[in-house]
């Protein structure tokens, strides 16, 4: 782990970008990160060191009782790298105490003296193993080494990206054909001949990791047989990780996902290793990273077991999403019907007619028992496909429900109380044709929502144009637009846009982004704001202190010739920081409609350029807002447009209720 690590940080921020994403030809906007805290690199690393020994004891389990007891069929490489680690004989010189390793050789990939952890002690030998050998462990007993291969991959034991996909002569496969008993033996004959205990219990120790790592990326490599998952000894593994501590029944959701992100962690350290190592490992066939094309080494194994399609144990965590969610909803308790039959709790009274409904206007009872959804076919059909919307790209459909469901009902739908409140509650619509108002599940508005944001990504629906008032002058791309951004700009002056944004008055809002306390400080370094603060995404022109054109900031004059001076003792009209908070606090306000207008504009950009938009995620957004744009001879930006429409509606509500307010006093 701490080679992988390092690996992580002596690499490109395009390569990690494409590390992090799932999708087969886009990378992700953001790139893959450590995580920060120790606390949770050391739980991490526990969770592997727990999968490791599970697979080892596995291994050590005679084979008819661990098909009777736990069904875990051990295949190809695995067997291959369990016995290459069981039958090393530098466990006993890593474990006597005459041939540990001088811990003054062993050096991490930084150069930085490391503490060499003992090897633990072997677990008792069970003997020889025999008995109903599946018959993958049969052949590799029989042929030796080279009968572990699954596949005709390029490499000793298929590790190698197959010919047909385009590889190098890189070799990913186990590079030396000796026996394991060959090499142990020549192990020992060095180790006699040198006398040089120190630096041979160096080169076991160097051995040993390779052996880990090898057993670690055939893990994370390993095929599924007939397309099963739970074939896999690591997705075996993450289900055992679900049990209660009393193995009496499964944990909730939030206390599984860890595990799961956990793991998913875990193999995006080994893959990029595996693609990209900084260092060589001989023994696997695995060379230094290339100095150029680097992006394509990393492709050929990130196409191959790390994006959405791939029959891997990655491809079935990142998946996991839609099925835990489609559990939840399995479990809520919503009723067949609110009414007498002839009803239907997901489908009314007939707009889409159900066995339910059917039967129930028939006056009918069939012969058999109801199930838990009744009659009603297209429950099971509703909550997939409210699982498969919410997970599906990062869960950014899901996003969208849990910002609409607390903008309208004040509703957090990540607070398991509330949303299974909500979920479970139900909201009565008007009847068609003549037919009273009925009832309905709240999981039929959550499917709406989720096909509506559905929809309007893949354009199919077009959201209605807004009705131009012909007779108001235009005030856009001339000067009445610039007297907007000042005068907009004036009215943002020590006000949260996050709190104007969420609906509240003048009275409530008379207090900076920075400080406010119902959430909006925390959006500064998130989302959008740490795109435009930490990653640097700033307009290019105007005043490089406030980010707003030099026209409207009193440290700039402009000569008679035209050009830009610095005004000696000049200081910004504006805080430094009011442009970018202004935006910030306005986008992560949770409001659909500032995200609508926003992404709406970052389509309309990408159209006129002729390219496709793969997502309104931050980064694109960001992209757009620091575009220059110029207007009356005035340099902005697309971010000072955006915040003085948004702001100059705000001081058109201010103004409205300002008039209310002075017409009711005069009263």
């Amino acid at each position: 782990m701490d080679r992988c690590e390092s690996t992580v940080r002596r690499t490109s921020r395009n390569i990690l970008c494409w590390l992090r994403s799932y999708r087969p030809h886009s990378s992700y906007s953001k790139p893959f990160k450590l995580v920060r805290e120790q606390s949770s690199t050391r739980k991490y690393r526990l969770l592997f060191k727990r999968l490791l020994a599970f697979v080892l004891r596995a291994h050590r389990l005679k084979p008819d009782t661990r098909h009777k007891l736990a069904g875990i069929r051990l295949r190809g490489r695995l067997v291959y790298w369990l016995d290459e680690i069981w039958n090393e004989s530098g466990w006993e010189v890593a474990n006597s105490d005459n041939g540990k390793p001088d811990e003054s050789t062993v050096r991490s990939p930084e150069g930085n003296d490391r503490t060499a952890t003992n090897a633990t002690e072997p677990f008792e030998d069970t003997g020889s193993e025999t008995g109903d050998e599946t018959e993958d462990e049969e052949k590799a007993e029989d042929d030796g080494a080279g009968g572990y291969d699954e596949d005709t991959d390029v490499g000793g034991h298929g590790y190698g990206i197959s010919a047909d996909e385009g590889a190098d002569d890189r070799s990913l496969g186990v590079n030396s054909k000796r026996t394991s008993h060959e090499r142990n033996t020549q192990e020992r004959e060095d180790h006699e001949v040198n006398g040089d205990v120190a630096v041979s219990g160096g080169r076991i120790v160097e051995r040993l990791l390779q052996l880990v790592f090898g057993l670690s990326i055939a893990l994370c490599t390993e095929s599924p047989i007939d397309g099963q998952p739970d074939s896999l000894a690591l997705v075996y593994f993450s289900g055992i990780l679900g049990f209660s501590r009393s193995l009496d029944g499964f944990l909730p959701a939030r206390s599984f996902t860890p595990y799961l992100s956990g793991l998913i962690y875990i193999q995006r350290l080994l893959f990029l290793e595996f693609a990209l190592p900084f260092q060589e490992y001989p023994l696997l066939g695995v060379r230094r990273r290339p100095r150029v094309e680097q992006s394509e080494q990393l492709e050929l194994v990130r196409k191959r077991y790390m994006v959405i399609g791939s029959q891997s144990a990655f491809e079935e965590f990142i998946r996991t999403p839609a099925r835990r969610i489609l559990g939840w909803l399995e479990s809520l308790r919503i009723p067949r019907r609110y009414e007498d039959w002839g009803g239907c709790s997901v489908c009314g009274h007939g707009w889409l007619p159900c066995q339910e409904v059917v039967l129930g206007h028939r006056g009918q009872t069939p012969a058999g028992g109801a199930g838990p959804d009744g009659y009603c076919q297209n429950k099971p059909v509703v909550r997939r496909m409210v699982a498969a919307l919410c997970a599906h790209d990062g869960q950014v459909y899901g996003k969208v429900l849990t910002k609409v469901t607390l903008e309208l009902d004040g509703v957090h739908l990540s607070s398991e109380e509330q949303a299974r409140r909500w979920f479970q509650g139900r909201i009565r619509l008007p009847g068609g044709g003549g037919s009273g108002d009925y009832w309905v599940s709240n999981v039929v508005i959550v499917l709406d929502q989720l096909l509506l944001a559905f929809n309007w990504e893949r354009r199919e629906q077009q959201a209605p144009e807004r009705a131009i008032d012909w007779l108001e002058p235009a005030r856009w791309g001339d000067e009445l637009e610039v007297e907007d951004w000042a005068r907009s700009l004036d009215w943002l002056v020590g006000k949260c846009t996050f709190c104007a944004g969420r609906g509240y008055g003048v009275a409530h809002i008379g207090h900076t982004l920075r400080r406010c306390r119902r959430g909006g400080a925390g959006q500064v370094r998130r989302g959008i704001g740490e795109m435009l603060y930490e990653e640097g995404f700033l307009p290019p022109n105007g005043c490089p202190y406030c980010q707003l054109p030099r026209d409207l900031c009193s440290r700039w004059e402009k000569s008679e010739g035209g050009s830009w001076g610095q005004m000696a003792g000049g200081r910004c009209k504006y805080d430094e920081s009011l442009l970018c908070d202004s935006f910030v606090g306005f986008y992560g306000s949770g409001v659909e409609r500032y995200w609508m207008d926003v992404c709406e504009s970052v389509e309309e950009n990408l159209v006129g350029k002729g390219e496709e938009m793969m997502g309104c995620d931050d980064e694109a957004v960001a992209a757009w807002l620091v575009q220059p744009l110029a207007v009356a001879g005035v340099e902005g930006s697309e971010m000072l447009r955006q915040v003085s429409i948004w702001g100059s509606q705000g001081l058109d509500a201010f103004v409205e209720d300002k008039e209310e307010t002075d017409q009711v006093m005069e009263s």
